[in-house]
């Protein structure tokens, strides 16, 4: 199913949910799928820690590792039950620092009629990005090219 959605319908991403899956990320099981998408040069993008929660270090994660991006999708929700403060302004800072405006991907966390897109996190976005006086430059990276380079990539 998978080789079909991409080969046929052209997928250009593909997202697995580690909280759902049965077998460590590496397991030998899931080499299939990493291959396809590996020829292909399809992205992997996974989704950490619990589902509709906080979990898991995605800054440190990206501080070792230059090939995960992070992307901004989600509620963030989560921000509330981390047991220190933290503001919207304060996580797009830390991931500013941590992965620079070339590795930081728009998500709009948007669905399905009758939700549609979600407005309110672009414009969070915007928000913070301009209260942390991040140029504009940086934040066209973000919005649009980082997703654009990504998803167009040939090799």
């Amino acid at each position: 199913m998978v080789a079909h959605d991409i080969e046929d319908l052209k997928l250009r991403g593909f997202k697995m949910f580690g909280p759902r899956l049965e077998r460590p990320f590496d397991d030998r099981a899931y080499w299939p799928i990493s291959e396809l998408l590996a020829r292909h040069r399809v992205p992997l993008l996974i989704h950490f820690g619990v589902l509709g929660g906080g979990g898991g270090d995605l800054l440190q994660l990206g501080w070792t590792h230059e090939n995960v991006y992070v992307d901004t999708s989600g509620s963030n929700q989560w921000i509330r039950w981390m047991p220190y403060p933290l503001t919207l302004e304060s996580l797009v800072q830390k991931a500013y620092e941590t992965f620079g405006p070339q590795r930081m991907i728009f998500g709009s966390d948007s669905s399905y009629f009758p939700r549609g897109f979600a407005v309110r996190y672009v414009a969070d976005l915007i928000r913070a990005a301009r209260y942390n006086n991040m140029p504009d430059e940086d934040l066209q990276h973000i919005l649009y090219d980082n997703a654009w380079r990504l998803l167009h990539s040939n090799g």
